[in-house]
């Protein structure tokens, strides 16, 4: 018995240090005009990096060239989504770290733009569909 209470203690000590943390890589996320796919990606592993913790967003081709990546500076410890537009290739993150934002490609750079009452009705959207479960 005290061997297994040993174990769980190493266990427990292991995952609130972060030595069991992955990094996290999403799934593809294909845009609306098939011209591009997101890929989301999280250093989870190494503290040490000034990344650590953060939501990047990796923009790609159809034929799956690594066009441009965002550091949204939102961190992974607060709720957070990333998705299309339903029509147009514009990328909503819903952060409720730093509250939600938009990019529009532009010579396939991943570039800023104002944050419409529809862009963030759809980053709720993004929000519920990823949560849903709770």
């Amino acid at each position: 018995m005290k061997i297994k209470t040993v174990i769980l203690i190493f266990i427990l000590t292991l995952n609130l240090s972060g030595c069991i943390l992955n990094d996290y890589k999403g799934r593809k996320i294909i845009s609306p005009t098939r011209k591009y796919y997101l890929i989301v990606h999280v250093n989870r592993s190494d503290k040490t990096k000034s990344d650590y913790a953060y939501v990047f967003i990796n923009l790609y081709n159809s034929v799956g060239k690594l066009r441009s990546t965002l550091n949204t500076h939102a961190g992974d410890f607060s709720e957070w989504a990333v998705g299309w537009d339903k029509e147009k290739d514009t990328i909503i993150l819903y952060s409720s770290d730093i509250s939600n934002n938009a990019w529009k490609i532009e010579n396939e750079k991943i570039v800023p733009i104002p944050l419409s009452d529809e862009l963030n009705k759809r980053a709720d959207e993004l929000e519920k569909e990823k949560y849903k479960s709770r």
